[in-house]
């Protein structure tokens, strides 16, 4: 899911970006090495399953779950200069990524998407939700409302 979180955080313009609760600082720049999934230098405080954002990277910009010793979910092996910065990802936000992620998923095995908005054929009928010009919804469209309170105007820029 955290490749998933990474397009919605993107889309919401929000990285929820965790406020230092006095356990020190939650954003580190430097050079970053990848090794087996494990990330160092990683001096940010966090419990083991947290998010983290990783930018400035070439294969591995994006969200990923921090698990013990710094261990990052499915990480690329690479050396690069970028940020880390801990999030703080509501649990409810996070159930919308999920049911998302089942949507996409859905609508990914549907080898019928985008052919047809609706058939019947004897007693049985189909007819798939559409947006503007019978295109078929997007995740950003069916999930808009639900997503509305975690959307930001404006981008936080790292530094």
């Amino acid at each position: 899911m955290e490749q998933g979180l990474t397009a919605i955080c993107r889309s919401l313009r929000n990285w929820f970006p965790a406020q230092d609760s006095g356990r020190g600082a939650t954003v580190q720049s430097g050079t970053f090495t990848i090794s087996n999934g494990q990330i160092s230098p990683f001096d940010i405080p966090f419990l083991p399953g947290a998010y983290v954002r990783v930018s400035g990277s070439v294969l591995n910009d994006g969200i990923f779950r921090i698990w013990n010793d710094a261990k990052l979910e499915d990480a690329e092996d690479e050396v690069f200069t970028g940020t880390l910065s801990l999030m703080a990802i509501p649990h409810d936000f996070l159930d919308i990524a999920e049911q998302i992620d089942h949507f996409v998923d859905v609508n990914k095995k549907d080898k019928n998407a985008g052919k047809f908005t609706s058939e019947s054929i004897g007693g049985y009928s189909y007819a798939r939700a559409t947006g503007v010009g019978g295109v078929p919804v997007t995740w950003q469209e069916v999930f808009r409302t639900r997503l509305n309170p975690y959307r930001k105007m404006f981008e936080e820029r790292l530094a």
